[in-house]
C-alpha cells in the first residue's frame, strides 16, 4: 500500500523522515547524501513532533541490539543537527570519535 505524505495527504510519500518516522513527499523531504537518509525540510516542526510523539524507551523492554540501534540513530541525529547549526563539523566529530576508539592489540 502506498502511503500518503504527512503534510500533503493528496500526494504519495517518497521518503520517511530519519528523525520523526513520518512519510514525506518530494516537496517535504530532504536527503542527506553523506549519511544516506531522508529527513523533513521543516526541521523545527520535525523535532517538535519527535519530542512530543516519540515513544519513551524503557530499557527493560528493549533488547540490547535494538537499544544500540536506537542510540546510534539518536547520535547520528545529534551530529546532523550540530553540523547544520554550524556548531561543529562532521569531520571534527569523526576525528574525535576515531580518537576515542580503542587501539587494536598488536
Amino acid at each position: 500500500m502506498i502511503q500518503s505524505c504527512y503534510n500533503h495527504p493528496d500526494k504519495d510519500a517518497t521518503a520517511i523522515c530519519h528523525y520523526c518516522n513520518r512519510y514525506l513527499c518530494t516537496d517535504c523531504a530532504a536527503w542527506n547524501s553523506t549519511w544516506k537518509y531522508s529527513y523533513c525540510k521543516n526541521e523545527s516542526e520535525c523535532l517538535k513532533y519527535r519530542e512530543t510523539n516519540a515513544p519513551s524507551i524503557r530499557i527493560k523492554e528493549v533488547g540490547v541490539e535494538e537499544l544500540v540501534t536506537l542510540t546510534m540513530y539518536e547520535i547520528e541525529a545529534l551530529i546532523e543537527l550540530l553540523a547544520r547549526k554550524g556548531i561543529v563539523s562532521k569531520e571534527e566529530i569523526r576525528k574525535e570519535i576515531k580518537k576515542m576508539r580503542p587501539k587494536k592489540d598488536q
